[in-house]
């Protein structure tokens, strides 16, 4: 929990809280491991992937690798069936990674980013997970949106229609961040 609220903390040093975060995570990952506590190695780790995802310290492109090592580590760890909603959560984390990862083509990265977003689209329901649901669509229409591969007339289509699917639920009344984000990436497309 202290690692989660630093992560979440809007106030002090962003980069400290981060680091400070990471060690959180990582000396709670010594005592709770998958067979004692499923659930809670999973949060702590999936935790543990946002922060060297969002980290300032160091080398980014270090960071980015160790988020996408941790995620693939959960997700070779949990079942899809087991865990349907963890699961989704932790690909849509992990699309989000490949999406800002600088090693590798990136035009193979954003097709993973992709590929993950689809896959965490389908596990989340719109009725019964709608912000997740909503932001996996929203991010799905930016990988569109710069995808270097395939038709750009068809990826263009493809990131309106995501950005359209994320704004039934994302409504100025009830999300008006992330409603404002997905609209102006939509005006500029």
């Amino acid at each position: 929990e202290l690692g989660v609220s630093l992560l979440e903390n809007p106030m002090g040093d962003s980069s400290a809280n981060i680091e400070e975060a990471i060690t959180a995570f990582e000396h709670t990952l010594n005592i709770w491991t998958f067979k004692i506590a499923p659930v809670k190695w999973v949060a702590t780790m999936y935790h543990l992937a946002i922060a060297y995802t969002d980290r300032i310290q160091k080398d980014r492109t270090e960071n980015l690798e160790r988020a996408i090592d941790i995620y693939q580590t959960i997700l070779e760890t949990i079942s899809q069936r087991a865990m349907p909603v963890k699961w989704a959560t932790v690909t849509g984390g992990l699309a989000d990674a490949y999406q800002k990862r600088v090693r590798g083509n990136p035009s193979e990265n954003l097709e993973m980013a992709i590929n993950c977003y689809q896959e965490a689209i389908q596990l989340f329901s719109e009725i019964e997970k709608p912000i997740e649901w909503a932001k996996n669509m929203h991010n799905l229409g930016i990988a569109y949106q710069s995808r270097i591969t395939g038709d750009s007339a068809h990826n263009l289509e493809m990131a309106i229609d995501s950005y359209q699917q994320a704004l039934k639920v994302f409504t100025y009344e009830t999300t008006p961040i992330e409603w404002s984000s997905c609209m102006n990436n939509l005006a500029n497309k």
